[in-house]
């Protein structure tokens, strides 16, 4: 478990193994990273995000209902979560 001020507060948060999903739906994606490396939004599913590595995508699921935030880059509640798509 990690501490961190967020908003003038001081907000923990879990770190979690996240599952890669099977490579037969993450293949059909055809999804291009932007960058060579980094956690992308998936503009089809905010419960998912891509996880670019050295030009590599794969596909990984948000944890129990949380979806990805992508402007802090982690999966996140939704009350805390901004999302275009949302």
């Amino acid at each position: 478990m990690k501490s961190r001020l967020f908003n003038g507060g001081l907000k923990t948060s879990l770190i979690f193994t996240l599952p890669t999903l099977p490579s037969k739906l993450a293949a059909k994606q055809n999804f291009i990273c932007p960058k060579p490396n980094g956690l992308f939004k998936n503009p089809d599913n905010c419960k998912t995000f891509w996880h670019c590595s050295n030009n590599s995508a794969f596909l990984k699921q948000c944890p129990g209902g949380l979806l990805f935030d992508e402007k802090i880059g982690i999966c996140n509640f939704k009350s805390e979560t901004i999302q275009s798509s949302i």
